[in-house]
């Protein structure tokens, strides 16, 4: 079967392709699809950080509560080293050679005590490189209150939480160290939403985001 000259060029038409206008078309609707979609995932993943680093908390919570259950007191201040930041038990301060083994904070508190020491929990993934390195990224009170046998107003007695205000206490030693404090412009929050997570002393948990930060 013969085709004639027309009708082949007339084929070869409807199977041309893209012209540059058109590419570039869908290269733009796919770039702008693309740029939507990335805050979202970014904003979910965020969402599932923050709800880990509750679960976390959340521990901790239950742990507290054994310990004064054993213990009939509270890990107050004088037990865990009269500082409200400490990295991870074992670990040296960084660039302090003649730093001693951490022993001193909740976490090594816990851990002595063997409550507690499951891996990764002491750690959120939200938190700056820096602190990251210190294994520990929580903090702590050393209110007086928590010296108490029975704490009347424990659900407004803040217990642990997301730490963003404080470098953390060097290695064998107690504290308190007011130079450490992180001043407040330099702060940075561990959550994308600006906020961080926090255990009070009944064992509930609140994100405070930062335009309700007390």
């Amino acid at each position: 079967m013969l085709f004639s000259s027309s009708q082949y060029l007339h084929d070869h038409r409807r199977f041309r392709a893209f012209t540059l206008v058109e590419l570039l078309v869908v290269i733009g609707i796919t770039g702008i699809l693309i740029a939507m979609l990335i805050p979202a995932v970014q904003s979910a993943r965020e969402s599932a950080r923050i709800t880990q680093c509750s679960n976390n908390l959340r521990q901790f919570g239950v742990s507290t509560h054994i310990y004064r259950d054993s213990f009939k007191i509270y890990p107050h201040g004088d037990l865990t080293g009269r500082f409200s930041y400490r990295m991870a038990p074992g670990l040296k301060t960084l660039n302090d050679r003649a730093a001693y083994p951490e022993t001193w904070g909740l976490q090594a508190h816990f851990k002595e005590r063997k409550l507690l020491d499951e891996p990764g929990i002491w750690f959120c993934v939200s938190q700056p490189e820096w602190m990251q390195e210190y294994k520990n990224t929580y903090a702590f009170s050393i209110a007086s209150v928590l010296k108490r046998r029975n704490v009347v107003d424990s659900r407004n007695v803040l217990w642990v939480w997301d730490n963003f205000s404080l470098k953390p206490g060097l290695s064998g030693f107690i504290g308190p160290f007011s130079s450490y404090n992180i001043a407040g412009d330099k702060r940075i929050y561990p959550h994308r939403r600006e906020g961080y997570n926090a255990l009070w002393l009944d064992g509930h948990v609140e994100y405070k985001a930062l335009d309700n930060l007390d």
